[in-house]
């Protein structure tokens, strides 16, 4: 773990981190005319290395490793949209998936995850079925194979709805809050409705 911190420590004198930044405007595929205009919210992470991408997704290490290695963030789904898709493109070599996390009470391990496959299609977009879309924190990441030295963009699209890119917390999970209980649910092809 202290070659790993040490590793991370050397990239970040060597500039390794975007900031996040929220977007209005449609995503890059034709629109469902018949939903409102998406809100399009994109943050930037960094991958310093697939191996090394375990502690990244855990509490306190997270908060440790984030200036140089981010791998997700929390979004607020403040008022449900119609429609959400969400989207992923990245510099540098590997595997990438998206992998989202909702429905998740305080306190607990237990959630509802929607993921992509793990593979090196770049970009890559999914949409979440309408009946899975909830209001509530949602945990937005990445998980990667084969990665090194990689930074990506994660695009949050919603038709109608609104919400926002979790600025003051990370999405990492708390050990202490037990075992994981996830219910995988199956995800469609991105519309460009969102």
């Amino acid at each position: 773990m202290r070659l790993a911190v040490l590793t991370c420590l050397a990239l970040l004198a060597a500039g390794c981190v975007s900031a996040p930044s929220e977007v209005d405007g449609a995503s890059a595929a034709p629109r469902d005319a018949a939903l409102p205009a998406p809100q399009l919210f994109e943050w930037s992470g960094h991958i310093v290395e697939s191996a090394l991408e375990g502690p990244t997704h855990v509490r306190p290490t997270e908060d440790v490793l984030w200036p140089l290695f981010q791998e997700g963030i929390l979004f607020s789904i403040d008022e449900a949209p119609q429609a959400l898709e969400v989207s992923l493109s990245w510099d540098g070599p590997g595997e990438l998936m998206i992998m989202l996390h909702s429905h998740k009470e305080h306190g607990t391990n237990a959630y509802v995850e929607h993921v992509s496959p793990m593979d090196d299609v770049n970009p890559k977009c999914i949409r979440v079925p309408t009946e899975d879309i909830v209001a509530g924190v949602w945990q937005v990441m990445i998980h990667s194979r084969g990665a090194r030295d990689t930074t990506f963009t994660l695009g949050i699209s919603l038709a109608g709805g609104a919400g926002h890119i979790v600025e003051d917390d990370r999405h990492g999970h708390w050990l202490q809050d037990g075992s994981f209980e996830v219910e995988e649910h199956d995800v469609l092809p991105c519309a460009g409705a969102a």
